[in-house]
């Protein structure tokens, strides 16, 4: 016998329980469900579990919709904390914000003082990569120009931070999303400490 909490812990949607139910069923294996003291041997037993797991799944999609409505209400009020945890020139603190470290700086500044010299993102990481440069989370040494190309364009390297870049489409699948409009992004300034150098008059030539 499977005895659960209750639905919602056992299954995310109706679907699943129900299928994962028969499963067992077809095995002769039982599950009683504590919280709505269901069995499912009893001949009303799938019946209410349908029900019920229908309930429970409602009940889900309201907490992932407040969870969301949450968040977002934070990032209006300036509350914000970075997402990113493997983040060149910076590590996490335990209240999410972002501080730098300091050999990784420099790296980063670095990056932007050769591309603002003219130099491509595919020369400077060929050139790192040469050099076999490391850090935390590349221990190999091998850079790309598509990393190379990301650090240059993300706005926290500027000490700013651009909220709900992407967005949970579905709360089931946990389907992600970038956002391209759909709902209400936000944009903060001086979040944390920059680490690419201050704004020089020079202009990038590219090549």
């Amino acid at each position: 016998m499977v005895i659960t909490k209750s639905i919602s812990r056992f299954a995310r949607n109706t679907l699943d329980c129900l299928n994962y139910i028969r499963k067992l069923k077809a095995k002769g294996i039982p599950i009683f469900f504590e919280k709505e003291n269901i069995l499912t041997t009893d001949s009303k037993g799938e019946i209410l579990t349908t029900i019920m797991a229908s309930i429970a799944q409602q009940e889900s999609a309201s907490i992932s919709q407040n969870v969301q409505m949450g968040v977002r209400y934070h990032y209006a009020q300036g509350k914000v904390g970075a997402g990113h945890q493997r983040f060149l020139g910076y590590s996490r603190t335990e209240d999410a914000s972002l501080r730098i470290v300091p050999e990784e700086a420099n790296i980063v500044r670095r990056i932007f003082r050769e591309y603002l010299e003219g130099d491509s993102p595919g020369i400077i990481a060929r050139r790192l990569t040469e050099e076999g440069l490391t850090w935390r989370y590349n221990k190999t040494g091998k850079w790309r120009g598509d990393s190379i190309k990301y650090i240059l364009g993300n706005e926290k390297y500027a000490g700013n931070l651009l909220l709900q870049k992407y967005y949970t489409v579905d709360f089931l699948t946990k389907t992600v999303h970038r956002n391209r409009g759909e709902i209400p992004q936000f944009y903060v300034e001086n979040s944390h400490p920059r680490s690419s150098p201050t704004k020089s008059s020079s202009k990038p030539r590219g090549r």
